[in-house]
């Protein structure tokens, strides 16, 4: 039984979509701890391109149940000033930053989706050009919710304690100091960490792309369909003469007789 594009589409979006929170989940809950830092997307970038690229805006539902595993993969950090930092406003920030790469339609429609995947530079550009409006978006948003002004940065945080290590002669001194700490300047480092996510986008297009995985998929869908009729034709013309290889036999057959004609005229205008 042939599955319909939206049931297709209905499946491609939660197949992502549970991919997608698993990693970056996962990714967000160790990223304190590896990172000393608070990356606001790990994975979610490259999956939301990849869904944008095969079915349009429709690939932007996803983004909601991304920018919720961001929030609470980061809030389960080890290190409690950072995985405070995630709040409502980084899940609000995130979710508008994604839905930038909406605009990868527009590019779509102009040149056809294959065209740009399959041209490195086209596809390279593209990428830096969602990470910087990404960065862009989220960094205005964040400052909006947290401040209310582009030009100062919140002040959001607590007394937390705070390990500073420093040397003195050839040993390290590590001191634990209470001090505020403001998550505002955390979150809005992001463009620094989230080049890890630029690195991810990059790697799993070239991958998927090498693949014939990441497309439009209704353009596929229809190629495929004009492949499987085109050899279906073939194979019911097999034999009844209409098929390519017939042709080709018939014509050589032709020809043929046509020379051994011309062989039989000459010989007897000979004699």
């Amino acid at each position: 039984m042939k599955k319909s594009v939206k049931v297709y589409m209905v499946q491609d979006l939660i197949l992502l979509t549970v991919l997608g929170v698993l990693l970056e989940g996962l990714t967000e809950r160790f990223a304190s701890t590896i990172l000393s830092g608070t990356p606001s997307v790990a994975f979610a970038l490259f999956i939301v391109f990849f869904a944008v690229t095969r079915w349009k805006l429709w690939g932007l539902i996803i983004i909601p149940f991304l920018a919720l595993s961001t929030w609470l993969g980061g809030s389960l950090g080890e290190i409690k000033y950072l995985a405070d930092a995630y709040d409502w406003r980084v899940f609000v920030a995130e979710i508008c930053g994604l839905a930038t790469i909406g605009v990868n339609v527009v590019f779509y429609r102009k040149h056809r989706t294959q065209s740009i995947i399959t041209t490195t530079w086209k596809v390279i550009l593209l990428i830096i050009f969602d990470y910087v409006l990404y960065c862009t978006v989220h960094f205005i948003v964040y400052r909006l919710l947290t401040s209310g002004s582009l030009i100062r940065m919140g002040e959001l945080g607590g007394i937390y304690k705070v390990a500073t290590s420093h040397f003195e002669g050839d040993d390290i001194v590590t001191q634990i100091n209470e001090e505020f700490v403001n998550y505002c300047y955390y979150i809005e480092q992001g463009f620094i960490y989230n080049l890890f996510a630029l690195a991810v986008c990059f790697i799993g297009t070239f991958i998927f792309r090498s693949q014939g995985i990441i497309n439009n998929a209704v353009d596929k869908l229809v190629d495929d369909k004009k492949l499987a009729d085109a050899e279906a034709e073939y194979l019911r013309n097999l034999g009844n003469g209409k098929s390519g290889v017939d042709s080709v036999a018939a014509e050589k057959t032709e020809s043929e007789t046509e020379e051994s004609n011309e062989e039989a005229v000459t010989d007897s205008e000979k004699k």
